[in-house]
């Protein structure tokens, strides 16, 4: 038996399309949208969710979205683009980016799209180009310089003190004094995304009295209610179960204590544990990269947030009546991974086993890390399996590291050792599971000559859709 999914054999269409090979589920997209639309319904909030297109920003990616009523969050003039052909409105977009370039910006003015400003001086140069509109745009000032723990890797983390997102948030009070009486701006409320997979609701509650606090501040000068607070992205999905990151955990920790005797992970890594450049002791009590497990995920994540309390001016209230104290204001936010990530699987042929260092096992694809790219910003862990004779199973799961193909020692698709449900074999057809946020698109490139990987969607009645 093949593993099916989306209802679809994938060895079946592994053969059709050739491998390697990325593989989309419609019908999955739709329910997590839906799943996070259903949070503003049920406790009656005034909500929108703009997806992330930069998880993946596919035309047909971006038209199951649009038909799910979600507005997209697009981070350039090309990403916008494809958000238009896709069917989304413009009043249905938040327009991002920190370098925005002279024709996206007089693209987004002319759409009257609503524009999160990067900073101040972005804020003159829309101002500008309304002003040559004779129009008034619809901005955000995004926000940054929050004083927060390591939330995850420092590749994603984009509201920090060393930051090129966002305003720093000491700037902001004094920055609305000079707002206050633009023509052709329209400042309506203010924008923060922490990150990538943010497994603690502490660092949006923390985000969350801040902006709260800055909108009364808002309110004074502007003498109006702020209209819209954008909560960014960064709601997490697990990629492991708590039994496996748990013991990852533990194993690094053996490993870091044995001075690498012991290998818990490739060439010595010792994952998101880091040692003090002072003192040289490890702090094994905080995990400061990306986690890739979550207690809460996706709108669990949101439901939590919103459900929760704050602290306004030394007072514990409801995140509901911070929010009526304030005008309740529309709240956006913009789920990337969280909407995609466990929608999309890769394939790739088996090419070999063999031993390395120490006797651990190692597989190698033929795939190049290029092509599932997550790995180049920080070490990652995937869920893996055989799509070929899927209920086959050794007695122990086999576990190796895997590698690709590139002629580059970096290319290494799992620096921590995963589990097989059998040994694989040259042929055999890989999956690695929850792969549709940006490992298909972020880093993709033609390393070595070899062309980027086929991408599919498959539909809810079972269709499958070449990507193009």
């Amino acid at each position: 038996m093949n593993y099916i999914f989306a209802g679809a054999d994938t060895v079946q269409i592994a053969e059709k399309a050739g491998l390697p090979l990325h593989l989309f589920d419609a019908k999955r997209i739709v329910q997590n949208v839906r799943a996070f639309q259903q949070v503003f319904i049920d406790l009656d909030l005034k909500g929108e969710v703009c997806f992330a297109s930069k998880a993946c920003g596919f035309k047909e990616i971006l038209t199951v979205v649009a038909k799910t009523g979600a507005g997209a969050d697009v981070a350039s003039e090309y990403e916008m683009k494809t958000a238009l052909e896709a069917g989304l409105r413009p009043d249905k977009m938040v327009i991002h980016g920190n370098a925005k370039n002279n024709d996206y910006l007089k693209q987004a003015v002319h759409l009257e799209a609503l524009i999160v400003a990067n900073d101040a001086d972005e804020l003159e140069l829309i101002e500008a180009e309304a002003k040559k509109q004779k129009t008034r745009s619809r901005v955000l000032l995004r926000l940054s310089g929050f004083d927060l723990d390591p939330v995850t890797a420092a590749g994603i983390f984009t509201a920090g003190r060393w930051c090129k997102f966002g305003e720093p948030i000491q700037n902001a009070g004094p920055l609305l004094q000079t707002l206050k009486h633009r023509s052709h701006l329209d400042l309506l409320g203010f924008h923060v995304h922490i990150g990538s997979q943010i497994t603690d609701v502490k660092p949006y509650r923390r985000v969350a009295e801040k902006l709260v606090a800055l909108a009364q501040c808002y309110q004074e000068i502007f003498q109006r209610p702020v209209q819209v607070l954008n909560f960014g992205g960064g709601f997490p999905i697990s990629y492991v179960n708590k039994q496996i990151w748990t013991d990852l955990i533990t194993s690094l920790k053996k490993q870091i204590r044995s001075q690498g005797k012991r290998v818990a992970a490739w060439d010595g890594l010792d994952g998101g544990f880091k040692r003090d450049p002072q003192t040289g002791h490890w702090d094994l009590s905080h995990w400061s990269g990306e986690k890739f497990y979550a207690a809460e995920e996706k709108e669990k994540m949101l439901f939590k947030l919103l459900k929760g309390n704050i602290n306004v001016v030394g007072r514990t209230v409801s995140f509901s009546k911070a929010l009526q104290q304030i005008g309740n204001p529309k709240l956006i936010i913009e789920p990337g991974r969280a909407i995609v990530g466990d929608a999309g699987i890769t394939l790739a042929r088996v090419a070999g086993v063999r031993t390395v260092v120490q006797g651990e096992s190692l597989v190698t694809l033929d795939l190049g890390i290029v092509n599932h790219g997550t790995g180049l910003v920080e070490p990652d862990l995937f869920p893996w399996m055989l799509a070929n004779d899927c209920q086959r199973r050794d007695n122990r799961p086999f576990k190796a590291f895997v590698a690709g193909r590139l002629c580059f020692s970096g290319d290494m698709l799992s620096r921590y050792p995963v589990s097989f449900p059998r040994k694989p074999q040259r042929g055999d057809v890989a999956v690695i599971g929850k792969t549709g946020a940006y490992a298909s698109t972020f880093f993709a490139s033609r390393a070595n000559g070899f062309p980027v990987p086929q991408c599919i969607l498959v539909s809810d009645k079972g269709k499958v859709e070449k990507i193009k």
